[in-house]
Formats: structure tokens, sequence, C-alpha cells
């Protein structure tokens, strides 16, 4: 168990803007994963201290969530503390009831809930997180354009010193994750057809037998 050293909302309180930071968000080579970075910009090194973030696509859904930055461990929206101890971290995606929130997996939008909270005392979370890095990485169904925008109900991006960040917020990024067709459907190509389907037709495989 550990104890929760500070009250988890001071990670969204605001006051006036002092540090900048830079949230991009690109296709990983080409998968339907999405990475989202962020990185702080100018001398000031105030890292950020929480993220509220909208993400959305227009096209399909985000279908599921990759991998999220430890460091940034504290998710409001589904954290569970019990006596005072943390018995459940739980994930970034806010839950679709939560005022302000978008509908989450399986849909055409999710609200992302991530703070740090460290102490020198604590043998899991020690260290501050890194100026710059990776925050998360997420799957999508289909070709789309990605947008990251700040959600004001949870904040936007909250720096070290609980001032809102300056950002460069909204932002997208295009995703191309449909492949060419390389197997012919019927006859003695149809099993090779269905097993290319079912994998979610993988580009790779186009190198082996040439595209149709």
């Amino acid at each position: 168990m550990r104890k929760l050293c500070f009250v988890l909302t001071a990670l969204l309180l605001t006051v006036p803007a002092m540090a900048t930071l830079q949230i991009t968000c690109a296709q990983v080579d080409d998968t339907n994963q999405v990475a989202v970075n962020y990185s702080a910009v100018g001398d000031d090194g105030n890292m950020p201290r929480a993220f509220g973030l909208d993400i959305t696509v227009n096209a399909g859904v985000i279908a599921s969530l990759v991998s999220h930055n430890a460091s940034f461990w504290v998710h409001p929206g589904i954290i569970v503390i019990t006596n005072g101890n943390v018995t459940n971290e739980g994930g970034p995606v806010a839950p679709a009831a939560d005022p302000g929130a978008l509908g989450g997996l399986g849909t055409s939008g999710m609200t992302i809930e991530m703070g740090s909270l460290y102490d020198p005392c604590d043998p899991c979370h020690p260290d501050p997180p890194a100026n710059n890095g990776e925050l998360l990485r997420f799957r999508v169904s289909t070709d789309c354009t990605v947008t990251v925008a700040g959600n004001p109900a949870r904040g936007n991006v909250v720096a070290e010193s609980t001032a809102e960040a300056v950002t460069n917020l909204p932002t997208d990024c295009n995703v191309l994750v449909t492949p060419p067709d390389c197997f012919p459907s019927g006859g003695a190509w149809q099993a090779q057809y269905d097993a290319w389907v079912i994998r979610g037709k993988p580009s790779c495989w186009c190198a082996q037998w040439g595209k149709r």
C-alpha cells in the first residue's frame, strides 16, 4: 500500500499560465497505434504535472489503450483510496459517466486524466517525471484523423507550479492503417485471404505475396 502524500485536487488547480508544453500525436510506423507525446518548451524547466485531455477520431473508434506513462500514475476518476492508502491506481481513461467526459474506449472519443505524485520517501514513486516523453499509446480501428484537445473541466494541462500550462492544443495527426489488398478472394486463395482478413490485413504480408 502506498500513502497518498498530497491532496489529489491540487493537481487540477489553475492560476495564470507560466510554462509552455507541446503536445503531439503520431502514427506508430504503419500500425494502427497512435502515440501522444509531450515536451516542455523554454528554459523554465517547469515539467508537466497533470493532463486533462480529450482525444477523438473522425472515423471508426478508439479500440484500446496500449500503454501509458507510469510517472503519471494518478487517475482521479478511477483511483481507489481506502483509509488513506491507494488500493487501485486505475487507468487513464475517465469513466464516461463522469461530468465532462467522453464515451471512452470503443467510441469515437475518450477523456484522459493523468497526474504525477512523487516523494523521495515513496519507494514506488520517488522521482519526478521527465520534461518530455511519451504520455500514452492507443489503437484506432480504421483510417482517421486523431485530434487531441484540452479538457477544461480537468484543468487542461497543469504544470508543476499548478499553473495551467500554455500548450499548442488542439492538435491532430492523420492515421492510415488500411493496407492494400494483396490476396484475391475465392478459389485457391480463399484460405489465405480469410487468414489475412482475420489478422487485420497486415501490410507486411504483401511484401511476401505481392499486391493484387
